[in-house]
């Protein structure tokens, strides 16, 4: 019943119940591996080593907040000669301190609760939650198409200073009809000749979204070297796409 419990509500498979341990309001559930198997070939005739134990934190069971406990074994294939670390699949990276399953929980409670108030709620720490949220929308906005793009808008923001205490800039292009993100690229704000590189910084944006909609085939390449600029020594206009655009519908 507590192998199931542990698939159904913690999504950990491969794994089964040993025991629980209550320590401090918190439970401790001590649990094993089925069988290893070689992450490369993926045989199952290997050699098993425990070279540590890890505590990581799953959903909470009612008000008590749970800890699986697993030992951590190294692996020798003698198929393919690898030695390597077994692969935990309930982890998002090798040296994640909580499950999947309650950083999906965490993203779904982020949309009504505040940064500290989901930290207090799992007893974690502040950055973990940030980071966390940080990686989902990462993920999320990694490709943003920008097929339906006919309006947008370029600014520059300062986002603080670097180690050499000189400024840092971040470029954002955004759609100006539904007002989403397609473009964040670094800044540059204010050169060293004391002049402002905002049509360099354009430039290089727009450069950007030209290569991503030829990529899609919304425009042609013989239209991204027709824009021309002065000012720019890209040779791409701050005005580029809104002009391109222009002239698609005349065309």
């Amino acid at each position: 019943m507590s192998t199931t419990l542990l698939q159904s509500t913690q999504k950990i498979r491969g794994f089964q119940h040993k025991r629980f341990e209550y320590c401090k309001e918190k439970l401790i559930w001590i649990i094993k591996r089925k069988e290893f198997h070689c992450p490369r070939c993926g045989s199952l005739k290997v050699r098993t080593e425990c070279v540590r134990i890890r505590d990581i934190q799953g959903l909470p069971m009612g008000r008590h907040p749970v800890y699986f406990r697993i030992k951590i074994h190294r692996l020798y294939c003698p198929v393919c000669h690898r030695r390597n670390f077994e692969h935990l699949h309930f982890l998002s990276s090798a040296n994640a301190r909580i499950t999947k399953a309650l950083e999906q929980q965490i993203i779904k409670e982020r949309h009504e609760m505040s940064i500290r108030s989901i930290a207090m709620k799992y007893h974690l720490r502040w950055e973990l939650v940030k980071e966390i949220e940080k990686h989902f929308l990462g993920r999320k906005h990694a490709h943003v198409s920008a097929a339906h793009v006919r309006k947008i808008g370029i600014d520059e923001i300062h986002i603080g200073r670097n180690s050499d205490r000189t400024f840092r800039f971040l470029t954002i292009v955004r759609d100006l009809q539904s007002g989403a993100v397609i473009h964040v690229g670094n800044g540059y704000g204010i050169s060293g000749r004391g002049q402002s590189s905002d049509s360099q910084e354009h430039a290089d944006a727009l450069q950007k979204i030209d290569r991503r909609l030829y990529a899609e085939g919304r425009i042609e390449k013989h239209l991204c070297n027709r824009i021309q600029c002065p000012r720019s020594k890209s040779g791409i206009s701050p005005l580029g796409l809104p002009w391109l655009r222009q002239q698609e519908a005349e065309s």
